[in-house]
């Protein structure tokens, strides 16, 4: 199991599933294949693993594909075909293995989206081929693409570098050191910066905190403890109320960084930590039905410096509140030695069922251990332990898509019942 590609498997785990039907909208560009052929200009088309029946402007070869953008008349879906004319690319053939004008970033584009298809308008693509001529990553580029295209959100620099900083393998743990190092080399004694340094001490525990030695939370310390630290970041400051965390660190570090006499590095490492923060806030949904907080931070746990990764899913109730009864949670963590640790908790009418993914030979006698304690804790706060499934983790498939989804693995592993 990988850290980086697990995290980013929480993080975008929404992806696009092979039973889920594929919607067009109009101006979309998209890569597919012309299947069959029926009467009135109609085809069978497929894109990806989606098929569908559409009409075509002109005859097609069998099986060949070709780029097509979207468009409806009187309801119905109608492809035609691009050439490079239609990016502004002056060229007289109509039928082109590529449209897209002869860019890096472009080009990698459109290889990339004929494995991949992924609907986007002609602007949009422009755009993302520009944000691949930027980055070392192009799968994980794509996969943010991906989820900007699914959640309809603004094709602008500050979302793709926010979701892209939220997912990319720096740590939030190595970016707050970073910047804790290089603003005391600084020495620079405004109050600003001390009340940064003295967030980032007590986030990581650097030495010379308030506190002697690590704090390790234990039962419902836990959650009062991520909620102290969720609310010291200052994650969600923009949707809190400014007036309980404006000395949190995100509004800190974004004054920071406005700062003409801020150092080069610690103003980058600050810009970085806000970055990551913000795709935070993007991935979190929040419509009528559902309720969804994913948010990354440092985390002492059992005298371990780690981070945590958590992913809070929630129904809501008619009248908009949350309901306690049903929710899931997903927790990451690299742990010194246990290693990489998935928790998937589910509740259903208040009894909980969690599912461990490690691959250590002693989790299982360790979850023995723990089980009688997690029991009455949870009762206390009016939940029932069903059960704790111990399961290996997924082997590595070098083929598989980094993002697919991480519930639609096949595991081994045995159950502990309650």
């Amino acid at each position: 199991m990988d850290m980086h590609a697990i995290s980013r498997q929480m993080l975008f785990g929404e992806k696009m599933q092979a039973d889920q039907p594929l919607v067009l909208r109009d101006g979309q560009v998209v890569f597919a294949r012309a299947l069959r052929f029926f009467p009135n200009e109609l085809a069978e088309i497929q894109i990806g693993s989606n098929r569908l029946i559409a009409k075509l402007d002109i005859p097609l070869e069998s099986g060949k594909g070709y780029w097509f953008q979207a468009a409806f008349q009187h309801g119905e879906l109608f492809l035609k075909l691009l050439s490079r004319e239609s990016f502004g690319t002056p060229r007289s053939i109509s039928i082109d293995p590529s449209p897209f004008p002869n860019q890096k970033g472009l080009q990698e584009l459109s290889s990339l989206l004929m494995k991949d298809p992924v609907p986007l308008t002609k602007e949009q693509l422009l755009i993302a081929g520009r944000w691949l001529k930027t980055v070392n990553d192009h799968g994980l580029a794509m996969d943010v693409i991906h989820f900007m295209s699914r959640r309809n959100l603004p094709f602008t620099d500050s979302v793709f570098q926010s979701l892209f900083a939220t997912a990319n393998k720096t740590s939030f743990t190595v970016l707050m050191s970073s910047l804790y190092e290089s603003l005391r080399r600084e020495q620079n004694n405004a109050p600003l910066v001390q009340q940064i340094l003295q967030h980032l001490e007590e986030l990581l525990h650097q030495q010379g905190s308030n506190q002697e030695k690590p704090y390790t939370p234990i039962g419902r310390d836990i959650l009062h403890h991520l909620m102290r630290t969720v609310k010291q970041t200052g994650i969600f400051y923009e949707f809190n109320g400014k007036q309980e965390t404006e000395s949190a660190l995100k509004p800190l570090l974004a004054q920071y960084a406005g700062l003409a006499e801020a150092g080069n590095a610690s103003r980058k490492y600050a810009e970085q930590i806000i970055l990551k923060m913000n795709g935070q806030q993007l991935l979190s949904a929040n419509n009528a039905s559902v309720q969804q907080i994913v948010f990354t931070i440092p985390l002492t746990l059992f005298q371990q410096y780690t981070e945590l990764t958590m992913q809070w899913t929630a129904k809501r109730k008619p009248d908009g509140k949350i309901d306690s009864d049903y929710c899931r949670i997903l927790f990451y963590l690299d742990l010194q030695h246990l290693k990489e640790t998935v928790v998937d908790m589910q509740i259903q009418n208040r009894i909980v069922t969690v599912t461990l993914f490690n691959g250590s030979k002693q989790i299982k006698s360790l979850a023995q251990t723990l089980m009688p304690f997690l029991k009455k804790e949870l009762r206390k706060l009016d939940y029932t332990l069903s059960s704790v499934h111990v399961q290996q983790p997924p082997k590595e498939d070098p083929e598989a898509k980094p993002l697919s989804n991480f519930r639609g693995q096949h595991y081994t592993g045995v159950d502990i019942r309650i």
